[in-house]
């Protein structure tokens, strides 16, 4: 569990050394499924092999979605951050527009090296990280966070999804009230 930018710093330079693994060893190796639990997945994953493993171990109860998040990140060789106690670099803040941030459900952590690392729920979609890249114009690493983690940190850093609403509606709000007022004014004179 990564809590610190040193930790983070620490295992994005261990992930440039890492073999891939597969989903199933990975965890076995973590001691969060057995092998006889991940015989029957393969067995079951036979008779649907459009369906991934890790969502068969789900269906059958033997993981929870958090630990094949947390597996996946293994398997992939990206770090897995727990938002909730990580200090967020208030530089990196200040690099994702926070409509950008909400949109694509990126948030920004830290720099490394002089690219931008984001925690995200499948670092394996391309188009969040380039479009960060873009606007940033710098290097993008993803890490990986939970759902959860990162909807909480987008309202807690960058307010909720409706934040641009509710400013458009005061300003509307306003300019109606200063403009009854102007006609009130004119009335009375």
């Amino acid at each position: 569990k990564i809590v610190s930018e040193a930790q983070l710093h620490a295992a994005l330079e261990h992930q440039r050394s890492m073999p891939i693994k597969r989903i199933g060893e990975a965890l076995v190796e973590a001691h969060a499924i057995s092998e006889e639990q991940l015989a029957q997945a393969l067995e079951h994953q036979k008779q649907n092999r459009k369906q991934p493993l890790g969502e068969i171990l789900v269906e059958l109860g033997h993981i929870n979605r958090s630990e094949l998040q947390k597996a996946l990140s293994q398997k992939l060789g990206v770090p897995w951050v727990d938002l909730s106690s990580f200090r967020i670099d208030p530089a990196a803040l200040k690099m994702v527009p926070g409509q950008l941030a909400r949109e694509y459900r990126v948030m920004p952590l830290c720099l490394d090296r002089q690219s931008l690392v984001v925690a995200m729920e499948n670092p394996l979609n391309p188009e969040p990280i380039e479009r960060v890249r873009f606007v940033t114009r710098v290097p993008v690493i993803p890490v990986m966070a939970s759902s959860e983690e990162i909807d909480r940190a987008l309202r807690e850093y960058f307010g909720g999804e409706r934040a641009d609403h509710k400013i458009e509606e005061l300003v509307t709000a306003l300019s109606t009230e200063v403009l009854d007022g102007a006609a009130s004014e004119e009335q009375i004179e």
